[in-house]
């Protein structure tokens, strides 16, 4: 039984690590390919990260049907939102205090729902499909600890976008709370479909409005706050 369980934990870090690359290296292609061309405009840069993004999405359906998992294993089923999607929408809401983003023409915005579309899938299979799942076969709250750690770390790749440290450092603080109540919601759901839209709608909703405003950190703040309130509370509803 020893080895049996030592196997399997080998096997599934093994490809936790390779699924970690794939969420690495697809947004660094769509980088280079838009510094390499030298592309400036907002809407294209979109479109090429919405395209390197798409790709993952491919890529990672052929991994699921060549994987121990089908498509609802990992949580491609209907899910009974319940009263924590209050502290969902206020943490969404928060961010409206900055002001709305009023550099962004329709053209612009059409790009950036599909790119972040793409994203929410690409992220939440990775980390709240695959990865979580491939870690509850042994403790479900370290699975949870572990895939929102990765998820958070993932986001240091942001300096390579130009990104300066700080604002990297809160992403990732971010991201591990964002993580965790993500992964309860899986759990104590059963799907990954909340997760792929929150995710969605959050990404859409951080670039729509104003990075610019005195609030920013202060709002960053609120959300942390509310989420690991969320997070607390929906981690005494995990068995």
């Amino acid at each position: 039984m020893e080895n049996k369980k030592e196997n399997l934990q080998k096997g599934s870090a093994g490809k936790i690590v390779l699924l970690l690359l794939l969420s690495l290296i697809m947004p660094t292609l769509s980088g280079v390919f838009v510094g390499v061309r030298g592309i400036t405009d907002q809407a294209a840069i979109y479109l090429v990260q919405f395209v390197s993004i798409s790709t993952g999405c491919l890529i990672l359906m052929v991994i699921i049907r060549k994987s121990s998992f089908n498509y609802r294993n990992i949580g491609f089923r209907s899910g009974r939102v319940g009263k924590w999607i209050i502290g969902i929408i206020a943490a969404e809401v928060a961010a409206f205090a900055a002001g709305i983003n009023q550099g962004l023409d329709l053209r612009t915005i059409a790009a950036l729902v599909l790119f972040m579309l793409s994203v929410g899938f690409f992220e939440e299979i990775i980390y709240r499909g695959l990865i979580l799942q491939y870690l509850n076969k042994t403790n479900t709250k370290k699975a949870i600890v572990l895939s929102s750690f990765l998820f958070g770390i993932g986001h240091i790749a942001n300096l390579l976008g130009g990104a300066d440290l700080k604002s990297t450092i809160g992403q990732i603080v971010f991201a591990v709370l964002f993580g965790v109540v993500c992964a309860e919601i899986v759990i104590l759901t059963d799907s990954i479909v909340i997760g792929i839209v929150w995710h969605s709608v959050h990404n859409i909703i951080s670039q729509l409005t104003s990075s610019a405003s005195d609030f920013e950190l202060i709002i960053a703040v609120m959300q942390c706050i509310i989420l690991a309130v969320l997070g607390l509370v929906l981690w005494h509803k995990i068995r």
